[in-house]
């Protein structure tokens, strides 16, 4: 139920950048990287084939959110953000902000951390 309502929240405030939350979590990955990643550490991290990583990427420098641009080594292709997504990236962090305070309230710090770990063992008991 929780992970429904924050899928809502989620395809609400994409909307209005046309995005879906698959393309968002690209930008965000390119983000955590500095701003460039290759299409290879985006399958890996996000677990994906690289057909699929490849459509997604296109999509998105359509759209004037990603460049790319081939790797010195010629073996890799680079993801760079453009200036588009770094304004979508900032307001999009200060939106994830907003939902980890809500759904954090009245939560202590031990709280915090009891509820971390258990979700990390149930991520783990999946086993993919």
């Amino acid at each position: 139920q929780v992970s429904d309502r924050l899928k809502v929240r989620a395809d609400a405030m994409l909307a209005k950048t046309d995005l879906t939350v698959s393309q968002a979590k690209i930008i965000r990955l390119v983000t955590d990287n500095g701003g460039k990643i290759t299409q290879k550490a985006l399958e890996e991290r996000l677990q994906v084939s690289h057909p699929t990583i490849v459509g997604l990427v296109g999509r998105l420098e359509k759209k004037g959110y990603l460049s790319c641009d081939i790797a010195e080594d010629h073996r890799n292709k680079l993801v760079f953000m453009t200036e588009k997504a770094n304004v979508l990236s900032k307001s999009a962090r200060e939106e994830i902000d907003e939902i980890e305070k809500t759904l954090l309230a009245g939560f202590t710090i031990e709280d915090k951390n009891k509820l971390r770990d258990m979700l990390q063992r149930l991520y783990d008991n999946l086993g993919f």
